[in-house]
């Protein structure tokens, strides 16, 4: 399967939590409790499992990267982009004739 990337602005961000389990060479399958993010990016649901605890929240510009299933992309990794810069744009009043230099007499 392919990976997709999908960027824009999070909505309807929601925090949950989920219990999987990781394999122990030791003492076979352990559970451990995940972070479930679910959001939106341009309408599409996304969702990520993850072991830390979320910084995502309404309004940050992300890009996530994952397989999609059943029209969800299942995010491997999700980046929150740092805001654009602003722009100053400079505009120029219109140009005026300027009149050439007096030339003054020679003594």
């Amino acid at each position: 399967m392919t990976l997709q990337s999908l960027s824009g602005t999070a909505t309807n961000v929601t925090l949950g939590s989920h219990v999987g389990y990781a394999p122990t060479a030791q003492y076979g399958p352990m559970a451990v409790k995940l972070q479930l993010v679910t959001f939106r990016l341009n309408g599409r649901p996304v969702r990520i499992k993850i072991h830390e605890s979320a910084s995502i929240t309404e309004g940050d510009h992300l890009i996530a990267a994952g397989d999609e299933k059943q029209g969800t992309l299942e995010a491997l990794a999700v980046k929150n982009l740092p805001p654009a810069p602003f722009t100053t744009i400079h505009t120029s009043s219109p140009s005026t004739e300027e009149s050439p230099p007096s030339s003054s007499p020679s003594r």
